[in-house]
This record gives C-alpha cells, sequence and structure tokens, in this order.
C-alpha cells in the first residue's frame, strides 16, 4: 500500500491485492493467481492521512476482493470443464480486527 498528496486537496492510495487459490477435484489441480491494483482518492478535509489508511485497509481490500472473487468466477466457468472455482465470502472488517490484534 502507499498513499500519497495528490497536490489537489485528497489523498491518493495504491492497494495491491494478491488472491492464490488452489483446487483439486479428481485427479485434477488447478491453481490461480491473480494480482490486482486499485487506485483510491479521499478528501483531505474529511479525513488525516491515518484515517484514510484505516478505510483503504478495510474498504478498499473488500472492493478489491470482490472484484477478484467475480473474475476468478467468471474466468474457471469459461474454462474448466467441471464448474467454478469459487472463493469464499469473507468479513474484511473482522479480518483486520483480528489482525490487529495479534
Amino acid at each position: 500500500m502507499s498513499i500519497s498528496d495528490s497536490g489537489k486537496g485528497y489523498y491518493l492510495g495504491l492497494l495491491e491485492l494478491t488472491t492464490i487459490a488452489t483446487v483439486s477435484k479428481a485427479k485434477e489441480k488447478y491453481k490461480a493467481k491473480i494480482i490486482l491494483e486499485g487506485m483510491f482518492m479521499g478528501q483531505k478535509d474529511a479525513m488525516d492521512e491515518e484515517a484514510f489508511k484505516d478505510m483503504l485497509n478495510v474498504n478498499g481490500i473488500a472492493a478489491l476482493y470482490s472484484v477478484v472473487r467475480s473474475t476468478l468466477i467468471s474466468i474457471s466457468a469459461q474454462t474448466l470443464s467441471h464448474g467454478t472455482i469459487t472463493l469464499p465470502m469473507i468479513n474484511v472488517f473482522e479480518y483486520s480486527r483480528n489482525a490487529e490484534e495479534e
């Protein structure tokens, strides 16, 4: 994650999410790796940089993860003969809170 000041009254945040899914069915094994980057903006007069970073950690990851889930379902439905690879839904807020406690 990187955060910068746009110089125009808002923060810019670049977030990268790497997701790896491995599925084994019968004698077949599939592995998918998706790297997705997202650019997010936050108004400086609405929050400080730390608040923007906190929001990016939760909302940015949730947004990117939903895109990764739907992309993987779509690609696997078009290429695999046995169905789709589906990632589970996760509660990013809860995950983030648990990661901070550890």
